[in-house]
């Protein structure tokens, strides 16, 4: 299965863990392809180097 996560997924999972980083673990160890569009990539960088 392919699953896309929003960027404020990505940026709780990796800051904070909590349910949002127990989800991305999950994901990591499954079969499941997690997908980042190029606008998210983009802006998940960018609130990245604000913080």
């Amino acid at each position: 299965m392919k699953i896309m996560l929003d960027t404020n997924v990505l940026i709780s999972a990796l800051i904070f863990g909590g349910q949002a980083g127990r989800l991305l673990s999950k994901l990591f160890l499954s079969e499941h392809e997690l997908l980042v569009s190029e606008y998210d990539d983009e802006e998940f960088q960018a609130k990245l180097q604000q913080k």
